[in-house]
Order: structure tokens, then sequence, then C-alpha cells
């Protein structure tokens, strides 16, 4: 499995360490100067024109569950309300029924290569929940991207469908805290592996490889704020999720560190988190770029 960037992923990395200077620098005051938002947007804009061919589907979740990318059609289960979130507004889950079934759409079940993306923030962190799931109903059967009880962030995979237990399942080490939006981003390539990586940090990986198998037919359907069907276990109230994206192809760790970067800037300018925390956590990015 690849451990290093490449040559150009080293020259964007410099370019992202550029921005982030430029903010920490000149100050908090600047991050509404059109100048510099525009200069991390048309960054931004660049890499996300490079993966548009592997992009399957978008959630804004700006008050339904469209998806304005492919087509995917998702259903809203429960009365859910709208809040301000990263990229405008989301769904804020009620802790009782509220869910997103996406149905069976063959475009969310590739078998060679997935990349999630999202935005996450949970009011309790007591339970496990899971967050994006495909097959969870079929022992089994595709992939799961989950918060552990008062914990992690996890991602599991199925490369058989021999027992209950996923071939692949690794846990980040970031521990949540009510409250707070975190950045979840789970690739997995047949012929190295699967990746996590919270709030633009890669956090763990498996080598395991193959394709991932899908159980049709046994309730094998794309759900996101729900554990399964048959075994119910909704996000807790409060809880909310914004800016899904599914991939058939693997996100760049380049692109994973400015989409990030790119939602602080929304949160900043979305009263989501305060001038302090914004401040760490683009120190953070940038000690993180530099270490790795």
């Amino acid at each position: 499995m690849r451990k290093s960037f490449t040559l150009v992923e080293i020259l964007v990395v410099i370019v992202v360490i550029g921005i982030l200077s430029a903010f920490i620098l000149v100050g908090m005051s600047s991050i509404t100067e059109s100048a510099n938002i525009t200069k991390s947007k048309a960054f931004a804009n660049s890499l996300r024109n490079s993966l548009l061919n592997s992009l399957i589907s978008e959630w804004k979740l700006d008050g339904n569950t469209n998806d304005s990318w492919g087509n995917a059609t998702c259903s809203l289960n429960g009365t859910t309300t709208v809040d301000t979130c990263v990229y405008g507004s989301c769904f804020n889950f009620d802790g009782s029924d509220d869910y997103i079934n996406c149905g069976t759409n063959s475009s969310l079940a590739p078998t060679d290569y997935i990349t999630v993306s999202f935005w996450v923030n949970f009011n309790s962190i007591a339970n496990m929940q899971y967050i994006v799931s495909r097959g969870r109903d079929s022992y089994g059967s595709g992939y799961n991207v989950l918060k552990y009880s008062n914990s992690n962030f996890a991602f599991e995979v199925n490369l058989d469908n021999v027992d209950d237990n996923p071939e692949i399942d690794i846990s980040g080490t970031t521990f949540i805290a009510a409250n707070k939006w975190y950045n979840v981003v789970a690739t997995y390539d047949y012929s190295s592996g699967a990746r996590l990586y919270v709030n633009g940090k890669k956090e763990n990986s498996s080598s395991l490889t193959g394709s991932i198998v899908y159980r049709a037919g046994q309730g094998d359907n794309f759900l996101i704020g729900v554990m399964s069907h048959s075994f119910p276990q909704y996000f807790d109230t409060d809880a909310k999720i914004d800016d899904i994206k599914f991939f058939n192809g693997i996100m760049p760790a380049t692109a994973i560190i400015n989409n990030y970067y790119i939602g602080l800037i929304k949160l900043y300018k979305n009263n989501g988190i305060s001038s302090i925390e914004f401040n760490r956590r683009t120190v953070d990015l940038k000690n993180n770029l530099f270490n790795n």
C-alpha cells in the first residue's frame, strides 16, 4: 500500500500550507476578505473537478434528500427539522425515527473503489451510531461508516459473506466530543486497502484487499442515520449530518485536506465554530501537513 505522497501531491500540499499560513499570519479578520476566499475556492474547485469522473452521488441535505449530482432516489423517514450547518442548512434528526433510505441503487454498490465523505455533529456520544451504511441488514455485505459508543469513528468493509464479521474493521484515534463538527472520509481500494480520515488526518488503514461483496435482496439498502431496518438504532436527538459525497474512486489525501479546510471556513462564517477553534484547527491541520 502506498504510504507517501507523489510529487504532484507534495506540490499541492505546499499550496495548501501556503494558504493556511496566509490566514494564520494575517489574522482572523482576513477570513472575510474576498481575495483570500476566492483563492481557496478556486483551489478547492480545481481539486473537485479532478474527481468529477468518479463522483456518483452528492446529498447537500438542504431541506431535502435530493441527489444533486447523480440519480440516487432517497426518501426521508420521520419528521426532521432543518438547522444551519457547514454548507448552508442540513437535517437535525430527532433520535426516534428519523433516517434516510436510498434503496438498493446499484451505483452505490461498487466492488473495487469507494470514497464516502461527510460532516457530522453528535449531541450525544453514548450510543453506537451508524452514519452511512450499505447492507447492514445483510451480515457479511457491503460497508459501514459508524461511531463507536463513547469512542471513535470506524470503517467496516465486507470482502466475503462467510460470517457476520467484516474483514476490514478499522477505527480512528480522535476521541469524539459532543456538539462538535467532524469531517470524516473513508476510502477503499481493492488493490491497496482501506483508509479512514478524520478532520483531514489519516488515522488508520488496512492492507486487506479484494472485491466488496453485497447480498442482494436481504435488506441491502444504502442508509443514512440508522443502523438497519431489522435492528433500528437511530441517530441521537439533535444529531446533524451535512454534505455527503459518494465516489466510485479514491479521493486523494490532498483533496481530503483541502475539503476539510474549506469546510472550516464555511463553519466559521456560519458561526458554527469560534475564531479560537478555527485558529486551533487550522494550526493542527498545518502541523499535520508538516509531519506527514
